[in-house]
């Protein structure tokens, strides 16, 4: 099999490769010998797209828009129909599209995903033009909160044999959208993501030595997560993150900030962890032990590093994914629903900071509190539910298969 695969990057958001290394690992026993084509943003970083390509052992295409090919003034520059043309060969030489958004038809409060320039509806009209299987794996949908998002999503979830949901509230989303349309309800695949719990407390000691004679909490602020609350009730996430951060070590913590997106040429902390962390260090005193992880690393290097931790406090959703896989009991700070599901299927949905009034400082150290209170039974609890996890990340692979043979 060749898969075309939509909607993910390799750089920049770590859950894009966090999902596309668990995805090929998890097909592999089911689609054995398969190539992948992974189809990349635009955005200016392809040639960093290219490097972790190279680094991954997969072919990367630059995606396109269509005025690529439909605007007469975008023809006249002669690079840009020449990428519409190498994504359509690309996806000409395949034998299925695999939509990867790993969550899509996002109404409001996502800004940063109008369904009026999502580009999944455009996968799925080329695709079947082409005359090429179109099948989305595993992810989350909705909230279908307005009419064009709700028209979008009944043309294309209408259409697939079955939709795979990554958790509950998805399912009843896409229910209530669609009564009667069947629904599989399966966790993320990035579950399976392997780390080197050895690998991240070496790189915790030699570069944070500040951190070794103390219990770690590790924090993945989301860059999502400031934009949609900065300025609300005059709650910042970085703000509070920062003063949360500060009191841990009064409690003989230490602290490494993780991010979860680096994009070096983006300096805003609305649009890049990187960036934000940097933002939540220069609100602390330097002195303190509190760090932060800096170079770009890959999402297998980064979860070894959360591995490590005591508690780990994420507002990035693959950093939950990671804390949660590896054992490490979390609090999620949560702009989705997706949260919610992933937590409940671990059974710590209660450990969800819900936007404004679960961000305040006041509400974010009493759930620290609690996760500090139950740690071990917690922690046991996501270590058990492991591998059922994992075993159910492999019967969506076996259905998945099913469905593409």
């Amino acid at each position: 099999m060749r898969i075309f695969v939509t909607g993910l990057c390799l750089q920049g958001n770590k859950g894009g490769p966090a999902l596309a290394l668990s995805l090929m690992s998890a097909l592999e026993p089911h689609l054995p010998g398969s190539e992948y084509v992974f189809s990349v943003p635009l955005g200016g970083a392809f040639f960093r797209e290219q490097r972790w390509g190279r680094r991954y052992g997969v072919e990367v295409v630059e995606d396109f828009q269509p005025a690529d090919v439909l605007d007469p003034r975008a023809v006249a520059r002669i690079e840009r129909p020449m990428r519409a043309s190498r994504w359509m060969s690309a996806l000409a030489s395949s034998d299925l599209l695999l939509e990867m958004s790993a969550i899509s038809y996002v109404g409001p409060p996502s800004a940063t995903r109008s369904a009026l320039v999502t580009p999944r509806p455009r996968y799925c009209a080329v695709a079947r033009a082409m005359g090429k299987p179109f099948l989305p794996w595993t992810q989350s949908y909705g909230p279908f909160s307005d009419r064009t998002v709700r028209l979008l999503a009944r043309a294309d979830l209408g259409r697939v044999p079955v939709v795979f949901c990554r958790g509950e509230e998805t399912r009843a989303e896409v229910q209530a959208l669609l009564p009667g349309k069947p629904t599989e309800v399966y966790p993320d695949v990035a579950v399976t993501l392997p780390f080197d719990r050895e690998a991240g407390r070496d790189y915790i000691d030699t570069h944070h030595p500040a951190l070794r004679a103390r219990r770690l909490v590790t924090i993945s602020a989301s860059a999502v997560v400031e934009g949609h609350e900065a300025g609300r009730d005059g709650v910042v996430q970085s703000a509070v993150v920062a003063d949360l951060a500060v009191e841990l070590v009064g409690r003989g913590y230490g602290v490494l900030l993780v991010p979860h997106t680096y994009r070096p040429d983006d300096p805003e902390p609305r649009r890049c962890d990187h960036a934000l962390s940097r933002e939540i260090m220069a609100a602390v005193p330097a002195e303190l032990p509190i760090g932060m992880v800096m170079p770009d690393l890959c999402p297998t290097e980064l979860k070894g590093i959360i591995s490590c931790a005591h508690i780990h406090v994420g507002g990035r959703y693959h950093s939950i994914v990671a804390s949660l896989s590896s054992g490490v009991p979390c609090i999620s700070l949560s702009w989705h629903h997706k949260y919610r599901d992933i937590m409940s299927m671990y059974g710590v949905g209660q450990y969800v900071a819900e936007n404004v009034e679960g961000f305040s400082a006041g509400g974010l150290r009493r759930l620290f509190d609690q996760v500090e209170g139950e740690h071990e039974t917690l922690q046991r609890r996501i270590v058990e539910a492991q591998p059922r996890m994992a075993a159910e990340v492999d019967r969506n692979a076996a259905r998945f298969a099913e469905l593409v043979r």
